[in-house]
C-alpha cells in the first residue's frame, strides 16, 4: 500500500501541458513493455544509489526495523540488489499495470491559477485553497 509520487517545476503558462505530459507518461507505463535499455538503465540507477541510502549505521537498523514492523521477508533487506537484477520487462509492465493509475490521481498545483494554460478542471474536481 502506498502512492506513487511525481512532480516538476514549470511555469504558469505550461502548467497544464506539464500535467497532461506527467498523466500521459504514466499510461505509457501500462501500454507497453520497456525496452531492455530503459530496463537496464532503472536497474542500475536502483543498484547504485542503494549503497547511498544507509550512511550511518542507524540508519541501516531503521530500515530493518520499518521491514520488520511492516512484516517483509526476513532477509528482504539482504535479498534486495539481487531481486532487483531479477527483475524483466513483463514484471515491469505487469506490476505498472497493477499500480498505475492515472486516472485515480490526486494532482496539487501551487500557483495562480489565472495564469495556467488551461483550467485544471478540464483533469477533474478542483478544490481551490485560500493562502494562509
Amino acid at each position: 500500500p502506498g502512492f506513487i509520487n511525481a512532480y516538476c517545476g514549470t511555469r504558469p503558462e505550461t502548467c497544464a501541458k506539464a500535467i497532461a505530459e506527467m498523466l500521459r507518461q504514466f499510461g505509457l507505463m501500462t501500454a507497453g513493455k520497456v525496452t531492455e535499455e530503459e530496463l537496464r538503465r532503472a536497474k542500475d540507477s536502483v543498484v547504485n544509489s542503494f549503497v547511498f541510502r544507509f550512511a550511518t549505521p542507524f540508519d541501516m537498523i531503521s530500515e530493518r526495523a520499518l521491514y520488520e514492523h511492516y512484516s517483509y521477508k526476513p532477509r528482504y533487506l539482504d535479498d534486495y540488489v539481487g531481486n532487483i537484477g531479477k527483475v524483466d520487462a513483463d514484471a515491469v509492465l505487469r506490476t505498472s499495470r497493477e499500480l498505475f493509475r492515472p486516472d485515480d490521481a490526486t494532482i496539487l498545483v501551487i500557483g495562480d491559477q489565472g495564469r495556467f494554460d488551461r483550467p485544471l478542471s478540464d483533469f477533474g474536481p478542483v478544490t481551490v485553497l485560500k493562502e494562509d
